[in-house]
């Protein structure tokens, strides 16, 4: 499975030509955003599950929400359930640069995908180190690594 991590400017002009699954990451309590992640061609995609969290690696001000272990379960037993129907996984938060790569590279790594995963580390070295570590510990215990 290919691994496409992006924002969601591209993610709306992006059309994937091979059955896909989408995960997109909205704002927890913030919705003033979600109509722009409304633009992104859903129906192109085979799969397509949303999960609200923002980029934080504690929380800080009220309304946030913090990534947690509860999450990281949602989404690996998703991808888990739905990932051999496809051939491509599209990983889109508002920037393309913390949360999608955290997600995206983490699935990558647990999944074993056609990733290179050294190098989107060193892409995406600003991504959010909480999510990922949160989804490797969950992952390795849920996939019994």
């Amino acid at each position: 499975m290919k691994l496409h991590i992006t924002g969601v400017i591209d993610a709306e002009e992006y059309v994937p030509l091979e059955p896909s699954y989408l995960i997109t990451i909205l704002y927890g309590e913030n919705i003033r955003y979600d109509k722009v992640f409304r633009a992104i061609q859903h129906a192109s995609y085979k799969v397509s599950h949303e999960y609200r969290f923002d980029d934080i690696q504690s929380p800080s001000h009220k309304g946030e929400v913090l990534f947690d272990e509860s999450l990281a379960t949602r989404v690996i037993t998703d991808f888990q359930k739905d990932k051999d129907t496809c051939s491509e996984l599209v990983v889109c938060c508002f920037s393309g640069e913390n949360r999608s790569p955290s997600i995206g590279i983490s699935l990558a790594e647990l999944f074993t995908l056609n990733a290179n995963v050294p190098q989107l580390k060193a892409i995406y070295s600003a991504m959010n180190k909480h999510v990922y570590r949160t989804m490797m510990k969950v992952g390795t215990t849920l996939l019994h690594r």
